[in-house]
């Protein structure tokens, strides 16, 4: 009987802590990912991955993300933060409240990467303005254009870091031609107008609008066939929507 209720025991133990640990992972990895409409997967995807392009969280966890938003904030306070009775020793108290901090950073850190890496798309692209209208290009005789670009694939902002830096990495590829972005940025698109009722309608998507020099008109061509297989080599589909160059819009 003894042995018997020891093993009963064990099992017992051997649940909880089972259990403990499903919770955790619930609670400090899957919540937070969930939070972030799985931002930080896509961003690994993204890294491993040249060609794949958006897998689809945010389609689908998007529109629930308010809400894993609000079981991670009920989480990481009511239920994570230490308990009254580790007041009871100071150290054990000390303990549980580091590794308490820890664990809300770390997890609010991942709930919130799509703004982490909004910021950083914003920060990037007014460093990189900057950086351009140090450089003196007056001696070279060159060609502005503006190209748009309708992205119909995009999905969330883990798209619009690969598609941006697919986009200046094309100006690093050895050219037959000068070439030379001087701004390029994308973004999400929740609404369209539709010419035929003067209305707007939902689509999904993106867009992207890089403004860029060439050595001549004839080389704009070149450059906007190289700007749209650099995206599409990262896996977006894309379309050219509009081309502006030196006034004369195409």
């Amino acid at each position: 009987p003894g042995t018997t209720i020891a093993r009963k025991q064990a099992g017992s133990s051997t649940m909880a802590t089972t259990t403990n640990t499903l919770m955790k992972l619930l609670n400090f990895v899957a919540l937070p990912l969930l939070s972030s409409s799985c931002c930080a997967i896509q961003l690994l995807l993204n890294a491993i991955s040249a060609g794949l392009g958006c897998v689809g969280f945010n389609s689908y966890l998007g529109p629930l993300r308010p809400y894993f938003l609000s079981f991670l904030m009920y989480s990481t306070t009511i239920l994570s933060f230490p308990s009254s009775s580790s007041l009871i020793e100071k150290g054990a108290f000390r303990r549980s409240t580091q590794k308490w901090v820890i664990t809300f950073v770390v997890s609010w850190l991942i709930a919130l990467m799509p703004e982490i890496v909004y910021a950083w798309n914003n920060v990037s692209s007014r460093r990189r303005v900057t950086s351009i209208k140090k450089e003196d290009n007056s001696a070279l005789e060159t060609t502005k254009a503006t190209l748009e670009l309708d992205i119909p694939s995009m999905g969330c902002v883990a798209c619009i870091n690969k598609i941006n830096s697919s986009i200046r990495q094309q100006e690093e590829q050895p050219n037959t031609y000068q070439f030379n972005i001087l701004d390029a940025s994308s973004w999400l698109t929740t609404t369209t107008k539709d010419d035929s009722n003067n209305s707007e309608r939902k689509k999904k998507g993106g867009k992207a609008k890089i403004s860029f020099t060439t050595s001549s008109k004839d080389a704009v061509e070149n450059a906007v066939d190289d700007i749209v297989n650099s995206v599409e080599k990262s896996g977006f589909a894309c379309y050219v929507d509009k081309l502006s160059i030196e006034g004369l819009n195409t």
